[in-house]
Parts: structure tokens; sequence; C-alpha cells
């Protein structure tokens, strides 16, 4: 579901690495969307921050009863240039999905988000 978002952040001049890890399994068409818009809004505040040379890591991890996305880059941000706002999106999506959200700096420079979300689906039932 995150190919064509890939292919078009590297366009965008941002090289992104996708991974898929565990065994795959169909997504419901809202968890997949969700999944979809969360990673486009974290690779899209990327490539806002002006650098050269940066990359970006999507990764979708299949557990048992949920699928985790973990979105990183490691462009360093000065602190005229950090804006979370972002994640105000993020998190009421993982919200209505009965999720977690964790983001924040990454060790080493950069920004991770790390979405949890259970494959149940929405909380009130679509």
């Amino acid at each position: 579901i995150l190919v064509e978002l890939a292919e078009r952040t590297r366009r965008s001049g941002l090289d992104v690495e996708l991974v898929h890890q565990g065994a795959s399994r169909p997504l419901a068409p809202g968890l997949a969307v969700t999944l979809y818009r969360i990673a486009e809004a974290a690779l899209t505040y990327a490539v806002s921050a002006p650098a050269t040379d940066s990359r970006a890591w999507v990764v979708l991890t299949y557990e048992d009863e949920r699928v985790r996305l973990t979105v990183e880059d490691d462009i360093s941000r000065a602190a005229d240039q950090q804006d979370d706002r972002w994640l105000i999106g993020v998190q009421e999506r993982v919200t209505l999905f009965g999720g977690e959200l964790h983001a924040g700096p990454r060790p080493g420079g950069g920004h991770r988000a790390v979405v949890t979300l259970p494959y149940a689906g929405m909380r009130d039932g679509r």
C-alpha cells in the first residue's frame, strides 16, 4: 500500500527505503487508508525540511494482533524548522483506531514516528 507513496517521495528528492516485516495479511480498507495517510504526513514533514543527502525509512510490520508503522528520517532540523502540528491529525487517526503513537527526535538526529494499530478496525465499528 505504500510503494506508490515511497516512489512519489523519492521524486520529491528524499531517498526513501520501504520495508515490510512479518507475514503480510489483508488490511481492512479503513486501516489501509489510515496507514497510508499517516506515512504520507510523516514523509511530507520530512520533505518540507531543507536538507540534502537525507534519507527516510518506512517500515510496515505485521504482528499477530496489530500492525506497526514506523517512519524515520535523518534530517537535522533547527529549532525554528520543527513543527509537530502534522501530528495532530495523526493522533486523531490513531485514537479512532484505538492505537498508539510515539513520535519525537531520533537518536543521532532526525525524527521518528511509530504507530501501532489493531487489525480489528475503528472504535465505532466501521
